[in-house]
């Protein structure tokens, strides 16, 4: 039993997998069929055996040359969520310009060197409207997620230290950073 399991795997596996759910369903109506019209009128056992050799052998067969063609290319759909990682240490930032996509969701992995001052990454446009703020770490390291507003230049600063300052970039994807 585990040889017809494993070999009608194989054929359901090299196929693409709109075909795969076809084959599956098609296979399924057919052993229907066949245990309706057993159930229906009891044929002879000859049969009955015929078919079921005639089917065992088709999914070995089948399943053998899925084998040896071997699976097919599974896509994965998982987004990537941009990241960047941003260090405070003698009531700096370690970097002047951070680039990042526009209206995206974003990660900012934020580390204080400063032990026992507090710091954080706050984004303000042009104006000093604030964008994001990231909650204040005295030690040790944190994560900020947000969204990413439209495209253009902001500044990053922390609420602490107004010395503490840089520079975000957000570009459309696909555009120079």
């Amino acid at each position: 039993m585990y040889s017809i399991a494993y070999s009608f795997s194989r054929v359901l596996l090299t196929v693409n997998e709109t075909a795969s759910w076809i084959i599956a369903l098609l296979v399924a109506a057919v052993v229907l069929t066949i245990i309706t019209a057993i159930a229906e009128r009891v044929p002879a056992t000859k049969v009955v055996a015929g078919i079921a050799g005639v089917g065992l052998l088709a999914v070995l067969v089948a399943g053998g040359a899925g084998a040896d063609r071997g699976e097919r290319e599974f896509e994965s759909h998982r987004t990537e969520i941009p990241t960047v990682e941003v260090t405070a240490h003698n009531i700096a930032y370690d970097r002047d310009v951070i680039g990042l996509p526009a209206d995206s969701n974003v990660e900012v992995s934020f580390t204080n060197l400063d032990v026992g001052t507090f710091h954080n990454v706050a984004i303000y446009t042009e104006d000093n409207a604030p964008v994001f703020a990231g909650k204040p770490i005295d030690h040790g390291t944190g994560l900020y997620k947000f969204k990413t507003p439209a495209a253009g230049t902001y500044r990053y600063v922390c609420d602490f230290h107004p010395g503490m300052t840089g520079e975000l970039r957000l570009t459309q994807e696909g555009s120079s950073k």
